[in-house]
């Protein structure tokens, strides 16, 4: 699998398996790359992946990734809730397989919004920026 593959992969358990989270979306709502199964909902984007170029042996990569987190609500508390119980537990996320070593995660911000033609519809996105160095 590749560095990318990886970090989605220890996104997406580290999602499912935070209590606090799984409390207020249903872990059958958590997932990346497919259509949501309801809302509340929380999608793993895409992670784009970039060399980092720090070692003449290129053994390094940048991915950037953002979660994007639903919630049918008159405000936005509960999107801001849920990106900030992200944050913490995405922050002490590591990767299991021993060809890839995660170096840093780092938070990127959170950006709160409606969705324009669902007043109800709370969005929030919360971006992180990760750097993978693979061993294989």
């Amino acid at each position: 699998m590749s560095a990318a593959l990886e970090l989605q992969a220890e996104l997406y358990s580290t999602l499912i398996n935070a209590p606090d989270i799984t409390a207020l979306v249903p872990a059958d709502n958590i997932g990346e790359g497919r259509a949501l199964n309801g809302i509340p909902a929380i999608r793993i984007g895409s992670i784009i992946e970039v060399p980092a170029g720090l070692t003449f042996e290129r053994r390094h990569s940048r991915m950037a990734v953002d979660i994007a987190i639903f919630a049918r609500e008159p405000g936005t508390a509960t999107v801001r809730y849920l990106a900030d119980l992200i944050r913490q537990a995405v922050e002490e996320i590591s990767i299991a397989d021993p060809a890839y070593h995660l170096v840093d995660i780092r938070w990127d911000g959170t950006r709160v919004m409606r969705d324009g033609a669902d007043p109800e519809l709370a969005h929030a996105i919360v971006g992180f920026t990760a750097l993978v160095e693979t061993y294989a």
